[in-house]
């Protein structure tokens, strides 16, 4: 990828970025910032996503401070969370809330609260964008709900009490296998571990390893979900 904006570098950075977002986060962390922002640009925030949260955060941050208002916005408030808050502790204090100011009230609460939490605690690292279901739902009603939130890497779904309190698990192996008209509480496990947001690395990876787990559920004081 070069620092050229003709209409057809742009088409091939657009493929570069989309189909191999780490090749292109080394490339871009190769040239200077302002050598190659004309390129990225040229692009739809929507195609700058994937490569953000590929970036080394200073470099990311960097080019997020020089990016248009909206751009940028969009840039922070669709990749994950805790990538946000590793490029947002790169800035300094007044760009960094100036930012934090352009984004809807519910994504800059979320960060905020976030970078409330220690570094390297399960609250600073925890994904939060995570559904959470009630074992009255319906498998159909799930697969419904999980193609509507796009994701990608859950391996589990939480179901959750009217308080919010995390009560049991379905495997999402188990979810596609299932009859779409049977309800969640019919597949549900018990959750193994779960730990508290403040929880530091170490006690995250301790209980990965105790129980052997493929996500681990953090919760507040109380037992509601905030993430995994």
């Amino acid at each position: 990828m070069t620092p050229d904006s003709s209409p057809i570098a742009a088409s091939l950075n657009r493929y570069f970025l989309l189909n191999f977002p780490a090749e292109a986060a080394r490339q871009i962390e190769s040239f200077a910032a302002a050598d190659v922002l004309p390129s990225l640009l040229e692009q739809d925030a929507a195609v700058l996503v994937p490569v953000w949260s590929k970036l080394v955060p200073l470099v990311a941050a960097t080019l997020t401070r020089q990016l248009p208002a909206d751009m940028a916005r969009q840039l922070l408030a669709d990749i994950p969370p805790g990538d946000a808050v590793r490029i947002l502790f790169q800035l300094p204090a007044g760009p960094r809330t100036a930012l934090l100011e352009t984004l809807g009230p519910a994504t800059r609460q979320e960060l905020e609260q976030l970078m409330s939490y220690p570094e390297d605690s399960a609250g600073r690292l925890m994904d939060t964008r995570i559904p959470t279901y009630r074992g009255s739902m319906t498998v159909q009603e799930a697969l419904d709900s999980l193609r509507r939130a796009k994701m990608k890497t859950a391996r589990s779904l939480y179901l959750v009490d009217e308080e919010g309190r995390i009560i049991e698990r379905v495997l999402l192996q188990e979810l596609a296998l299932a009859d779409p008209a049977s309800r969640l509480q019919e597949l549900a496990r018990p959750v193994r571990a779960t730990v508290q947001a403040t929880a530091s690395r170490e006690e995250v990876l301790e209980t990965f390893s105790r129980y052997v787990l493929l996500d681990l559920p953090v919760v507040d004081i109380d037992g509601v979900l905030l993430g995994v």
